[in-house]
This record gives structure tokens, sequence and C-alpha cells, in this order.
């Protein structure tokens, strides 16, 4: 599981209870094992890891956790818990308990729950791209917009607006799709990051990101029911797949002793 160098990278794997859209998701049954036991079980493959943590409020999702191979350092806090919470209040909370734990890291990963397809290598690429970069402060995936953002348009007083302008004889929304200005959107793949940009910056990302472009596949995520059913359909097709899992099937359904607040 460890690096081979003089560097300490983490893995955080953020796993709130309370999901709106999919009920569970984190915990959900995917190809016999729960949703969040393929990004544990990546991030174990990686070998990039020191330390794999699991940052959640639910005590059930804790035990699954473990189960997998991750560790649970304490129980997340509900008040920084609910759906309008931002990354930056739990990173907050846990650097502060790090710190009094006498945990050291140099550089921390985000990884979601929502791409179980996430690949081991594109772990890796990440973490070798910052390291060699020493004047990044993050890496974080994105994808290619198709819904360009020169085509899009808000409603003010009852009119449309277009959300950009060109400022020259052909506006954005005009033009041919081959024709506009690249842009990329965040996908929920991957995020990695040194120390320093939560306790120097107070974010998640600090000042100087580079981009780490995957593929359509590689950026796909789950956040609606509809993105379970398209997912399963392409590792259905074995167009995309899921990381082997190495540990014995979490039953779902028996009767556990949870864990107690850490």
């Amino acid at each position: 599981m460890y690096s081979k160098n003089n560097e300490n990278a983490i893995a955080f794997i953020p796993a709130r209870s309370g999901s709106l859209r999919v009920k569970n998701k984190n915990i959900m049954n995917f190809y016999d094992h729960p949703l969040i036991a393929y990004a544990i079980q990546s991030a174990i493959k990686s070998r990039v890891f020191q330390q794999i943590f699991v940052i959640t409020d639910c005590n059930k999702t804790a035990d699954i956790a473990e189960h997998y191979g991750a560790k649970v350092p304490f129980m997340r806090p509900k008040s920084i818990s609910g759906s309008l919470s931002p990354d930056i209040d739990w990173l907050k909370y846990t650097f502060k308990k790090f710190n009094k734990q006498k945990i050291e890291f140099d550089y921390f990963a985000i990884l979601r729950t929502t791409t179980p397809q996430r690949k081991v290598s594109l772990i890796r690429d990440a973490y070798k791209m910052l390291r060699n970069n020493k004047n990044a402060d993050s890496i974080r995936a994105v994808s290619l917009c198709k819904e360009h953002p020169g085509k899009m348009w808000s409603i003010k007083n009852k009119f449309l607006k277009p959300l950009l302008t060109n400022n020259k004889k052909v506006e954005f929304h005009a033009k041919q799709y081959q024709d506009l200005p690249k842009f990329y959107y965040q996908n929920s793949s991957l995020e990695f990051a040194r120390k320093y940009c939560v306790t120097k910056y107070y974010s998640r990302e600090g000042k100087k990101i580079l981009p780490l472009v995957t593929n359509d596949f590689d950026g796909m995520s789950i956040d609606t029911k509809l993105d379970v059913e398209n997912l399963k359909i392409l590792i259905n097709k074995k167009k995309i797949y899921l990381p082997k899992i190495g540990v014995k099937k979490y039953n779902l359904k028996q009767t556990r002793i949870y864990l107690k607040s850490k």
C-alpha cells in the first residue's frame, strides 16, 4: 500500500449519509459489494497511500469501510455533514484532529465513492504529476465540455441572456462547436493536493491547479438513478471495468455491532 519515497500521501474518501437523489448511495449494493468498496480497493491497489481514511457520519458506513481495508479515525459531526456542507469544512476539521493525533502527511487525495470505475493508473499518474511539478498546488480531474457554456443562457427580466459574450463579430452562441474555445468541467474521479492547500489557503485545491483530462468513461459518476443504470450498461457491455475486490463480500443485511463515535 505504501509509496516508495520519503513524502507521505494519504487518501480521503468522504461518505456522508443522507444522499437525496440516490438513497444510501455510498453503501448501496453494486455488483455484490457496497459502492464505497471500489474507492477503497482502488486506493489500496494503487500503492500510493500510507493510509486510507473514510470520513463519514454514519456508523454503518464506518463498519463497511473498515471491512474493506480503510480506517475511520473519528465520526464526522452532523453539523458539517449536511447536503450543503462544503468539503473544506470536513477537511479543516480532519486536519485539526490529525494535528492532535500527530498524523503526518505531505499530500492528500479525495477519492469519491461515486466513481467506482476509477483506474489505479489514474491515481498513480496524478500523484506522479503533482510530485514532479513543484509549482503546482494540486491536480483536479476534468472532462471536456460537450454542453458548451458558450451555448448556454440565463433568463433575466423574462428574456434570454447569453452566459458568455464574445465581444466580436460572431457571438459564441452563433458559432459552430468546432470553432469554440475548449472548456472543461470538474468531475468526481480524482483530486490530489499538497497539505498546505488547506492549512495556508483554506481550500482543497490552492491557487495553481494542474488539469488531469480524463476520457468520457473515467469521468462518469453516480449522482442520479439514471447514472446508476447507464454505468451498469457500460459495465455489462465491457466498455468499462470495476476494480477487483480482494475482500470477502460484506453482507449489507446482516446484523452487526456498529462502531461507536470516535
